[in-house]
Parts: C-alpha cells; structure tokens; sequence
C-alpha cells in the first residue's frame, strides 16, 4: 500500500523500491502488484525491469489493454521499436477506446521519423475525441517541430481553448511566435504561464531571450538570476547571463558565465564555440581559442561524413597531399583561405574543396593546385582539413607566426569588368555606392544563445539616414531582398536605386563591379570577402555584438586592411555611427 501510495504521489524511485520488496515479502501471485511495479518501473526510467515484470504478468495470465500499452512503452524506452509498434497495435486491437495506446504509437513513430504515420495515429484519435487533450498536444508539437507553424499554432489554440492552464502548450505557442517575428504575442504567453506558475524555468529563461532581443538587458539578467536562485546549475541561464554580459561589453563576466555552462555540460559545442568567438572577437588568438572554435556545427557535420579528417600535420610536411575542405559558407571558404599560402610554402601539395559561385575565382587566384566544388568527387589525399580549422593547423606548425594574415587575392576578368562597367554607365552617373542591408542567419534561426552576431540587420530607414548625401547612383546588391524592399529603399531616399541583386548568382560578375564602384556600405556578407580579395575598401555596418571577425570594437578590423566600421550602440540604436558615416562620405 506504501508503494502504491508513492506511486500515485509521483514518487515512483521510492515506489518501485516498495513494490520490489512486497513481491519480495511472499506476494508473487499478486498479478495487479506486478502491473504497479512495472507501471512505477516505467515511470523511473527502469525499462528493463518495467519489461521483465509487464512480461511476468502476462505470462502469468494478466491480459490488457493497458498492461500491452506499458509493455510498450517500456519496449520503445530500451529502443526496441518494432516489437513496441507491434504491442501498442495490440493494445488498440483489445480496446480501440484506449487512447492513449494509439497516442504512445504515435509518439513512437515520430520518434522514428515516420511523422504521416504518427499524424495519422493522432487523429484517428481526434476521430473519436475531438478534444482529447494529449492528442491536440501532440500534433501541434508535430507540426512546431517540422516548421508547419500555422498548423501548429491551430492545434495550440484548440487546446488552450479548452485547456487554458496547460502551461507547455503556452510554452510552445510562444516560441512559434517568437520564431516568426510576433515578439508581443510570444510575452504575452510566457507572462501568462508566470502569472500561474511564477517559478516556471522555460518562461522564465524564455522570456529573458525576448528581452535580449529587445535591448532590455537589466530585466533579462534579472530573469537569469531568478531562475538561478531557483536552480542554481541551469544551463540556459547562465549561457543567456553570458550572452547578456558579452552584448554590454562585459567580456570577463561573459566568459565566466560561459564556463560555468561548459561546467554544467562539458559537451554542450554551442557554448563552447560561443566562447572561442568571444575570444577570437577580443584577439585572443592563441590555439586554446581556435580550439574552442572547433565546436562549430559545420565542421562537426563534416567530420561526422570524413573519418580521416584532421587539424594536425607534421610540422617537416613537404611533399604531402592537403584537401582543404571549405565549409559554414562562401564568405567564410574565402577568408580562411588566406591561410592557404603559408601551407604552400612549407612544400604542400593543396587541393581545395569550395562553393561553385567562387571556385574559378578560387583557381584563378593559384593558391592550390587544384580546385574541386562541393559534391564532386574527390582524390585521394594525405590530410583533409575544414578551412575553418586552417589558423590552427598553420600556427601548430609555423614557428613566426601571424595569426592574422592577409585576404586572398583575388582579381576579376576583363571581359566581366567590360560588361560591369557599360551596366554602370547604363545605371547611372558616378560616383557609385553600393549598398547592403541584411545578411546572415536571422536572430529567430539561433539557439537559446540569442547573442546575434551572426545576424546582421540595419533598418532602412536608419541606413538611408547615412548615406542621403551621397551624390552619385545607389546601387542595391542586397541578396534575396523582401517584397518591394527595394523599392521602399528608393522612395526613402527620394531618387531611383540601381538593384543589381541578381549579381549574387554570378560572382564573377559581381568581382568585376565591386572593382570599379567608389564605395560600399553594408553589413558583413560574401561581398566583403571578395572586396577585401581585391585590395578594396568597404565602411562596414557592425551590429552588437559584432561578428569576431569585426573585432568587439575600435574602428578597424585586423583581418580586412582598408575597412572602417561603424557600429550600433548596445542600446540597438544606429544614430551616432549613422552620423559618422555621413561625415565620412562628405569628406572629400
């Protein structure tokens, strides 16, 4: 009676412990005590003990819906999934009014990938009861966790129609808004479940990552530190206290909340290349911090695919053959490249790996031997190295060593400079500016970390106030701009704009006229790396926190000789730099 007792509290450890000894004490017949104590087994996690006593009964005679359900739920705990589709099927078959059976498959076949499958159990589910809570839950957090966010956000609001307590629904409902940009209506839920559960960790931590977003940094940490007070190891507080602390400049306090998230979960590689960024953005060069850089998921995914990938070489390395692997993106492939020179020089024989839009350029430049685009096939070769990895791999095996070296040159053809330059003559009279508002992955797309430097975004509105005294012909290259943006950007500055967008599918093309513009002004994109190629110049748009490439402040940047940045205010406003890049431009 104890055991069942602390089942029923909850307690199911201490029940299983209770039921063990009553079936230890002389009760081995008692059938419904063997269901207790697979049912409490199941509960704590002892899969196997919950599918050797659930077995026990039914060899014993006790035969239900419910006890072929729990065996299948304790059958999908120890990864056995088809023997659990096939006892949750029968437990349908004794009672097709068993919901929950038809629930615990489904769950199930999500869990294998098989979402029409376990969408189609759900609502035969529905079919039969139209409000059955669990059943509303679960096809919404199909449709959240496959990107299907109004059907998500459907099934959500049905359940909390009928359900307006259930505080995971609110939960959930809120991220989706968040994700797509509805901030108000995503506070308006994590505020509702705090107003019934003022100790709730998710809308707490949740909530904190809105006010990040909103510059609202003092009512975020203060979020973090309450939920810290709760639960003094919680991961996700720490890591948003260290986002809060790098975004004001607070680099110590940022790296020490970094650490303690790392302390809490060592394998946590988001965290960890967070922090090597963090360094990097401060120059801090040293191989600790490109090794912490490492974590990043792109190099993970190709390690993932090549067993023989590497970041170490013998230091005497002459005569050995390299594949340099490009990876994260084309911007990212040509500023590592940089490094490519230094290896040759040690008697290396590269190859190189890349996107196709640079590849003849990467060939043209001649620092490797041969060029291949992604999803090609590959020869054989001594080392594959991910680009990405390249400082760490030169500076192990270089003893004079400049961990900051120059961009790969990079040149543009003739016959691309003739066509660029009769489409500006047609476009307009010089000088030229170019233009470049948006790149990266939007705020939305990033983990909990919500630190956005690889997000980077100035209103229209805010750039137009810089450059409205340009004299000369704007010229958009903004990649994928919104519906009628550009046509916004124009009414803005009261004059046409020369939307020559098309050009990032042709970067031969566009090579040729970032050569002969007068001037860029932009956020951070491929386009940077390829006039840095050039021996160009850019004024460079740097939200906060920057991008470790931009360094966390100063005017100039290490990696990109020439560039000036202007930067926003940490309360997000755009005002001061916005004024000195129009100094600037009207400086003759």
């Amino acid at each position: 009676m104890l055991g069942a007792i602390n089942l029923r509290a909850g307690n199911a450890a201490e029940a299983v412990k209770l039921l063990t000894l009553a079936i230890d004490c002389g009760e081995k017949h008692d059938l419904e005590l063997f269901r207790a104590l697979g049912i409490a087994s199941l509960m704590a996690g002892e899969y196997s003990t919950a599918e050797r006593t659930l077995n026990n009964a039914l060899a014993m005679g006790l035969d239900d819906s419910n006890l072929r359900m729990n065996l299948g739920m304790a059958l999908a705990g120890l990864d056995r999934t088809e023997q659990a589709k096939d006892m949750l099927r029968q437990a349908q078959q004794l009672d097709p009014s068993n919901y929950e059976a038809g629930i615990n498959l489904g769950n199930v076949l999500a869990q294998c990938g098989s979402v029409d499958a376990a969408l189609e159990q759900y609502f035969e589910v529905l079919k039969a009861s139209p409000i059955h809570p669990n059943a509303l839950f679960n096809v919404a957090t199909l449709y959240r966790q496959t990107g299907r966010y109004e059907e998500a956000i459907n099934y959500y609001r049905r359940l909390l129609d009928i359900s307006n307590n259930h505080l995971e629904a609110m939960i959930n409902l809120g991220t989706i808004y968040e994700h797509l940009g509805n901030t108000p209506e995503a506070m308006l839920l994590y505020e509702k479940v705090l107003a019934k559960e003022p100790s709730n960790l998710t809308a707490l931590i949740n909530l904190s990552s809105v006010f990040i977003n909103q510059f609202r940094y003092s009512e975020a940490a203060e979020l973090c530190n309450q939920v810290l007070k709760i639960s003094p190891n919680h991961k996700d507080a720490w890591v948003n206290l260290g986002s809060i602390y790098a975004i004001t400049g607070e680099f110590v306090a940022a790296k020490k909340a970094y650490l303690k998230a790392l302390q809490i979960d060592p394998n946590d590689n988001e965290v960890r290349v967070w922090s090597g960024m963090l360094g990097l953005a401060q120059g801090d060069f040293r191989e600790k911090t490109w090794l912490y850089y490492q974590a990043r998921s792109s190099r993970l995914e190709k390690q993932r695919g090549l067993s023989a990938l590497d970041d170490q070489i013998p230091e005497k390395c002459t005569g050995l053959t390299i594949m340099i692997i490009g990876e994260q993106g084309i911007g990212d492939e040509l500023f590592f490249l940089r490094y490519a020179d230094l290896l040759k020089a040690k008697g290396v024989k590269l190859s190189c790996v890349c996107d196709p839009k640079i590849s003849s350029l990467v060939e043209r430049s001649g620092v490797c031997n041969s060029v291949y685009e992604h999803g090609t096939q590959l020869p054989l070769c001594d080392k594959s190295i991910v680009s990405g990895d390249l400082p760490l791999v030169v500076g192990r095996i270089s003893q004079n060593y400049d961990p900051v070296s120059m961009p790969l040159k990079l040149k543009a053809l003739q016959k691309s400079l003739d066509i660029m330059q009769r489409y500006l003559a047609d476009g307009g009279a010089p000088p030229y500016l170019a233009l470049t508002w948006r790149g990266g992955i939007r705020r939305e797309d990033q983990s909990v970390l919500k630190a956005r430097s690889l997000y980077k975004e100035i209103p229209l509105e805010a750039l137009v106030s810089g450059i409205r005294g340009f004299n000369g012909t704007i010229i958009s290259l903004q990649r994928n701009p919104k519906n009628n943006e550009t046509t916004h950007l124009s009414e803005l500055l009261g004059r046409p704009v020369l939307d020559a967008a098309f050009l990032n599918n042709d970067l031969e093309q566009m090579l040729a006229l970032l050569q002969l513009i007068d001037e860029y002004v932009g956020v951070s994109n491929a386009n940077m790396h390829l006039l840095a190629g050039l021996g160009g110049r850019a004024r460079v748009l740097v939200p906060n926190p920057a991008e470790w490439r931009w360094m966390a402040d100063g005017k100039t940047s290490p990696w990109f000789p020439g560039f000036i940045t202007y930067r926003q205010q940490k309360d997000g406003s755009w005002g001061e730099a916005m004024a000195q890049l129009r100094d600037d431009l009207s400086s003759p």
